[in-house]
């Protein structure tokens, strides 16, 4: 009677432990994923300072000047800009 009922256990056992094994990978999974979304947030959240803090700096005139100059190519009135031209290598 009590090989019957250890076989039983064992066998239940052997039917569960497949499940709890597919159960421990699912949760393993689960962390890692959420370990990722973790440091998604935490980028996302590092990228919203940047940009209101570049949102401050517009509201500058000096910020406003070098966006003209650098990104827009402006000069102010009478200055003369000047640039660089690399020559291609001709023996190549």
């Amino acid at each position: 009677m009590k090989k019957i009922i250890l076989i039983i256990i064992f066998i239940h056992i052997g039917f569960m432990g497949k499940n709890i094994f597919k159960s421990l990978l699912k949760i393993e999974r689960l962390r890692n994923e959420k370990i990722e979304r973790t440091e998604e947030v935490k980028n996302l959240k590092e990228s919203i300072l940047s940009y209101e803090t570049d949102i401050k700096n517009i509201q500058t005139s000096f910020y406003k000047e070098k966006i003209a100059r650098d990104r827009l190519q402006m000069v102010l009135p009478r200055e003369k800009l000047y640039r660089m031209v690399e020559e291609k290598d001709k023996n190549i």
